[in-house]
């Protein structure tokens, strides 16, 4: 009997190595700092805070010098130009609608992170859908000429976007070339600005 107790006890400190063993490899691996990982765990866990993780939105791809991937909180942020409660003029084949959109504009987010390559000088909104804007745009003379009637809207009236966000493309018709409806270029969940 006493044997039997004595091989349990040898075997599952061999088991208790094993697992610490295994476990400091993976955090070393996998470059987890362990008081970090303690402390978020303690958090959630007994203090019942859930970390918060933003998820990328919408990106910006094509001729920029880097991908820019922007989160709600960012697009949100003072450090873009901020349009707040502006009636569109959105033109479908039938008639006109007018609605109030808040967001940012397109252009302030190119320049202030200055991405755009040489030579780049379109650009395409595209859905999480796979929904694309008819035409490419011309950032120089819609993007930037037009700025506060371009924006990535997170707000219809005062309220955040349901089914068609969390971010939508909103341009209004003034900036829109002629021969065009303006509501091909409003795309719903918007997931990427692609630069040509």
């Amino acid at each position: 009997m006493q044997k039997r107790n004595f091989n349990i006890f040898v075997v599952s400190i061999c088991i208790a190595i094993t697992c610490t063993w295994l476990s400091v490899y993976n955090f070393v691996r996998l470059d987890i700092n362990l008081i970090d990982y303690v402390q978020d765990s303690y958090e959630t866990i007994i203090e019942g805070e859930e970390p918060e993780e933003e998820e990328t939105v919408v990106v910006i791809t094509g001729k920029v010098t880097k991908e820019l991937s922007l989160t709600l909180s960012e697009i949100k942020s003072d450090k873009y130009r901020q349009i707040e409660d502006k009636i569109f003029k959105i033109v479908t084949q039938v008639e006109p609608h007018y609605y109030k959109y808040s967001g940012v504009t397109l252009w302030s987010i190119l320049e202030t992170e200055d991405i755009l390559e040489v030579g780049a000088t379109k650009f395409t909104f595209i859905g999480a859908d796979g929904y694309e804007s008819p035409e490419p745009l011309s950032l120089k003379d819609v993007a930037e000429k037009y700025e506060d009637d371009v924006i990535l809207a997170y707000e219809k009236d005062g309220k955040p976007l349901e089914d068609s966000g969390p971010i939508r493309s909103v341009i209004d018709d003034d900036a829109i070339p002629p021969g065009e409806y303006s509501s091909q270029y409003s795309v719903r969940n918007l997931a990427e600005v692609r630069i040509e």
